[in-house]
C-alpha cells in the first residue's frame, strides 16, 4: 500500500480517465490519484458510465465543504492524503475544474456499435490532450 508507487503512475500518465461511478469521490486512493494529476497538470477525462439504475451524483456545495473542513472521508480517509501531502484546497479547485468540463459518457449495457462509437470518441480526446 505504498502511495507514492500510485503516485508515480500518474506523474507518468498522458491523461486519466476519472469513470463516475457511484462514490468514487469517496475513494481516498482515487482522489490521491486525482490530486496527483492535478499537481502534474495531468489532463483528467470524466466519463460518465451509464447503467440502468445507476448514477453518479456530481459533487455539491456541501462535498467541497466537508471535502476542505476535513469530515468528508473520516479519519482513516484524511490519514489517506495525509500521506500523501494531498492539499485539500488544490484538490477542491481541480475537482471544480474537472466538473466544468462536459462528460464523456460509456453506455456498457448498449450494443456493441454504439459502445465502440463512445470508446473511440474518449480515445479521439485523449489523443487531443497530448497535443495540446
Amino acid at each position: 500500500r505504498d502511495l507514492s508507487v500510485l503516485q508515480d503512475h500518474v506523474r507518468s500518465s498522458y491523461n486519466i480517465v476519472l469513470l463516475l461511478t457511484p462514490n468514487v469521490l469517496m475513494r481516498p486512493w482515487i482522489l490521491v490519484e486525482l490530486a496527483t494529476a492535478i499537481e502534474a497538470n495531468i489532463p483528467i477525462i470524466p466519463l460518465e458510465i451509464l447503467r440502468p439504475g445507476i448514477s453518479f451524483q456530481f459533487p455539491t456545495e456541501e462535498y467541497y465543504r466537508q471535502l476542505l473542513t476535513g469530515t468528508l472521508l473520516g479519519e482513516d480517509g484524511q490519514a489517506v492524503l495525509r500521506d500523501a501531502d494531498v492539499s485539500l484546497t488544490l484538490l477542491e479547485k481541480g475537482l471544480r475544474g474537472i466538473f466544468k468540463k462536459i462528460a464523456f459518457r460509456y453506455s456498457p449495457h448498449r450494443p456493441a456499435h454504439i459502445r465502440r462509437a463512445e470508446i473511440d470518441t474518449l480515445v479521439r480526446s485523449c489523443r487531443q490532450s497530448l497535443l495540446s
